[in-house]
């Protein structure tokens, strides 16, 4: 049989326990006030079976972290063994997994018992995504959004199951765990940091367990260093006795693996700044400069300085003498055959030129052909990048499989409609301030992925939403559960749900055949 009917039949099964599970845990809807551990393992075991029932089983090929645990555990930080199919920088002779480490320092501890290279993501993405399902109801429970249990429930069915963290979690490749593992180590932050603490010991201990989880968190995506400001403005407001005390042992725990990250940064950099994708997006985007870089430097500082000069279009300083620029005009020639179709305004064999003709061959060039080289965010993204965040939709056709995302993406406004319940607590909470925080924190929150010069590429949703969406889902949630839990807005969960259900579905079934 098509396993197409088989993940068709795991969406109805999703509905199914949705609705069965509401009958159950909350009969004639006289649900409790506060739920307990028993709830949250029901909703954990929940959760990781229907993630389970989305998943295709297979071993996850694209396993970027993995080879950086490995490196790790040997005692270095370059992966010489990463496969040509999984994206990678070179650096000083030395090849690097360009990602984020966070994910791969999640695994260390796995990877003390097995062999690293054995771990299957596919399962670690489930695991991941069940526990945010239970932390996040646990955070709308601390934070007395909605009424009651049901209400917390049916939210946090939403945002783990009506939202792209559904497909990052079922299917969980390289590109995708990243963001599933932020969310639970984001969400775990939350939840330690507003649970309401009897003792001041548990307090203080909480606070900075909550720093060390946020620091990892940031270690996986680091545009979650934007959302600093939500724990900053929650301590300030709610902790007003005990600010000090509990900031700075959050900013300790954050500091642990945020001093690890930088360190990082600084033996592969020379910098405390993560350059990866600096350096990704002059491989993606302009080859010639980087791999004349890779030909012409050995010392990777000496390549650093070549990429911050070609950033700032400083050709004088990345080509500070006539043999350099006659050099790159060569380099040009040797490699016509790679179709990179920079070597039209070069007029002769460039060992040929004079000085004279060399420099301005040299200089036409490369201000015809590398206009802006910038890095990887740049305010000309803008435009592509908010467009497939609230317009980009799928393709709807008459024959199977009738709906067809585009290999960009989907919009959210497709995804997630109800992430506009937000805009309601900014009229009926507009005096609280927490309610503007959130929103500020969303919208700083999203400008990397805004300026960012792709959008996630190929995807169901939009992943680098993820950064950002967890403030405007809180604002969201609000705004649901300011009036009484009605049957429609059930209805518009399961819409939402059965919306991103479809994404690992289609995934498995017709984009990976």
């Amino acid at each position: 049989m098509n396993p197409y009917w088989f993940e068709m039949a795991a969406a109805a099964l999703l509905l199914l326990t949705l609705f069965v599970g509401d009958l159950l845990l909350f009969p004639a809807h006289s649900a409790p006030k506060k739920g307990g551990w028993r709830l949250d393992v029901v909703l954990f075991l929940l959760a990781l079976w229907v993630l389970f029932a989305l998943n295709n089983h297979k071993f996850v090929v694209y396993n970027n972290y993995s080879y950086l645990t490995q490196a790790l555990l040997e005692g270095h930080l370059d992966t010489p063994n990463l496969p040509d199919y999984l994206e990678s920088f070179s650096l000083g002779g030395k090849t690097y997994m360009h990602f984020a480490p966070g994910v791969a320092l999640l695994l260390v501890p796995l990877g003390l018992f097995v062999e690293p290279l054995s771990i299957n993501y596919a399962y670690v993405g489930i695991t991941l995504g069940a526990l945010s399902t239970v932390l996040f109801r646990r955070i709308l429970q601390n934070l007395s959004i909605g009424r009651d249990t049901r209400e917390q429930v049916w939210c946090a069915v939403l945002v783990l199951f009506g939202t792209v963290h559904c497909f990052c979690a079922a299917i969980a490749h390289s590109w995708f765990i990243g963001h599933a593992a932020s969310w639970m180590l984001l969400f775990l932050s939350l939840f330690l940091v507003t649970l309401p603490y009897r003792h001041t010991w548990a307090e203080s201990l909480g606070f900075f367990l909550g720093g060390l989880s946020f620091g990892l968190c940031v270690c996986c995506r680091l545009g979650n260093l934007l959302g600093a400001g939500v724990f900053v403005a929650y301590i300030l407001l709610y902790k007003k006795k005990s600010f000090l005390r509990c900031g700075l042992l959050f900013a300790a725990g954050a500091a642990v693996f945020g001093g690890l990250y930088m360190g990082m940064n600084y033996v592969r950099f020379g910098t405390i700044m993560d350059r990866s994708y600096d350096l990704t997006h002059l491989k993606d985007l302009f080859k010639p400069l980087y791999y004349y870089m890779q030909e012409a430097f050995s010392d990777g500082r000496e390549q650093m300085a070549f990429l911050n000069a070609v950033e700032k279009r400083d050709w004088a300083a990345a080509f500070p003498t006539v043999e350099a620029q006659r050099s790159f005009l060569a380099f040009l020639q040797r490699n016509a055959q790679q179709s990179w179709n920079y070597c039209q305004g070069i007029p002769q064999a460039a060992a040929t030129l004079t000085d004279e003709q060399a420099t301005e061959a040299f200089f036409e060039l490369v201000e015809l052909s590398f206009p802006r080289v910038g890095g990887a965010l740049s305010l000309a993204n803008a435009k592509h990048n908010l467009y497939s965040i609230f317009l980009l939709m799928p393709e709807f056709t008459k024959t199977s499989p009738f709906v067809i995302p585009t290999l960009a993406g989907v919009s959210l406004t497709f995804c997630t409609p109800l992430m506009y319940g937000g805009l309601v607590p900014l009229y009926t909470r507009r005096k609280e301030p927490m309610t503007w925080v959130l929103l500020g924190t969303a919208v700083v929150s999203a400008l990397p992925f805004v300026l960012n010069y792709g959008n996630g590429f190929a995807q169901f949703g939009m992943r680098y939403a993820m950064d950002f969406l967890p403030y405007v889902l809180l604002l969201a949630c609000r705004g649901l559960t300011e009036r009484p839990w009605k049957s429609y807005k059930t209805a518009l969960v399961l819409l939402c749900v059965l919306i991103n259900v479809w994404g690992p579905i289609y995934w498995n079934c017709f984009y990976l055949g």
